[in-house]
């Protein structure tokens, strides 16, 4: 079960482990080329958004049931290994791509601006495996965000008006809380947090594996969250870096759905 929190400037839940990224490409797999996914671009210059009001507005952008179609980017790694000969030699790891589908509900709790979000999104997963001693380490091993944890989680966000940003908490399918401060700047909300049980997955992978020249020491969850006032969609990126090396990026499109399920339709403005 998820905390209830009955201080007036705290947690709000947000679509899908949610964040998004404005003005970037669509999550959608069919559009992108996964050697072209490298990083979340920056977005557009913005004033920070400090105002209780203003932030509460944002907050209640991401009320609403939710189709989500996305994917996951882990890029190409290489290693350096010795070979069953003893000579230390080259290997990679070959970059995945895959589809990210399920569906969220958003609904605001609370006496002051909060959400709260459950969703159900899903992956196939992922793991290096290496069977030949001539191509790597053998065995199998994890990969940061290799297995689904969004089916289901349970997001709460809301206001920490004292410091004038916004907080979350966001609870794995394992039941283990994530959570940290944001900001919102212009339409889009940014997101830090430590990755879950970090330790535990660090120690599962590849071991022959460096993250910017060193082992793995850190582990870093940057969500970004774009909702803008009049949009029919939310656009969410989840980017882990380990010792501050991107080493996987998830992109989730919502969709707002009607009353009856569909997805609604951008209306067009009159002139």
């Amino acid at each position: 079960m998820i905390p209830c929190w009955k201080r007036k400037a705290w947690f709000v839940v947000l679509p899908l482990a949610v964040l998004g990224l404005a003005q970037a490409p669509r999550a959608e797999a069919a559009g992108i080329n996964p050697r072209e996914v490298r990083s979340v671009p920056p977005p557009p210059e913005a004033l920070p958004v400090t105002d209780p009001d203003q932030m509460g507005e944002w907050l209640m952008r991401l009320v609403g049931r939710y189709r989500i179609e996305g994917s996951l980017f882990m890029p190409t790694r290489t290693f350096l290994f010795r070979n069953t000969e003893g000579e230390e030699t080259e290997g990679e790891f070959e970059s995945r791509f895959e589809q990210a589908r399920g569906t969220g509900d958003c609904a605001s709790v609370g006496a002051g601006p909060g959400v709260s979000c459950i969703f159900n999104v899903s992956w196939q997963e992922q793991y290096e495996i290496i069977m030949d001693p001539d191509a790597g380490p053998v065995g199998v091993w994890h990969l940061p965000e290799g297995v689904p944890y969004l089916n289901p989680a349970a997001l709460l966000m809301g206001m920490d008006l004292a410091n004038q940003r916004l907080a979350y908490l966001l609870v794995n399918r394992n039941g283990l809380p994530e959570g940290g401060a944001g900001s919102i700047a212009g339409d889009r909300a940014t997101f830090r947090s430590k990755c879950v049980n970090a330790p535990p997955l660090l120690a599962r992978l590849n071991p022959a594996q460096k993250f910017d020249e060193k082992p793995p020491l850190t582990c870093d969850r940057i969500t970004h969250i774009d909702a803008k006032s009049d949009g029919r969609s939310v656009e969410v990126s989840i980017t882990v870096e380990i010792n501050d090396e991107m080493v996987a990026l998830t992109r989730l499109t919502l969709r707002r759905l009607a009353a009856d399920g569909s997805v609604q339709k951008e209306t067009r403005r009159r002139q």
